[in-house]
């Protein structure tokens, strides 16, 4: 369910609503609800923070480069040792629970980025990076093959 609230903005606030309502294609009003939800989950929860990407509004963790979905991923791979993601991206460790604790509160969220991020194909990367390289790189000490993508963003 959803109520309406009446807010009184500057006229220089709603000049800036509208431009963000053009860049998201959304409207006025479901952008303001979008914004205030966003400060809403900022102030729950410390250490992460909105950016505009290409694809839109992303939630990382404040101060770093790292999409949270980013940080749930490295977690799994890590058996959930918050202290080796931690070393392993340079942050605290709060930093990480905080990430994770977001990505528990909106699981959903979470795990439609985590399964966008796993459907890029090699094709997708080519789109956008011409000049894309692929290479394997074989670990000597279990025999896996590991495919590395390299690409020059600059010439796209």
């Amino acid at each position: 369910m959803s109520k309406v609230v009446s807010i009184r903005l500057s006229d220089e606030q709603v000049a800036a609503l509208q431009r963000t309502a053009r860049l998201w294609r959304k409207t006025p009003s479901a952008t303001a609800a979008l914004l205030v939800e966003q400060a809403l989950r900022m102030r729950e929860f410390p250490y992460v923070e909105f950016r505009d990407t290409i694809l839109g509004p992303e939630v990382f963790l404040q101060d770093t480069r790292l999409p949270v979905y980013w940080i749930v991923m490295l977690a799994r791979d890590y058996g959930g040792d918050v202290n080796k993601v931690a070393e392993h991206v340079d942050v605290r460790p709060a930093q990480v629970e905080a990430a994770l604790r977001y990505a528990e509160a909106y699981a959903d969220e979470i795990e439609a980025k985590i399964a966008r991020y796993n459907s890029i194909t090699e094709e997708d990367l080519r789109r956008v990076l011409p000049n894309l390289e692929v290479f394997v790189v074989r670990d000597e000490a279990t025999g896996d093959d590991e495919t590395t993508v390299q690409g020059n963003a600059a010439s796209a």
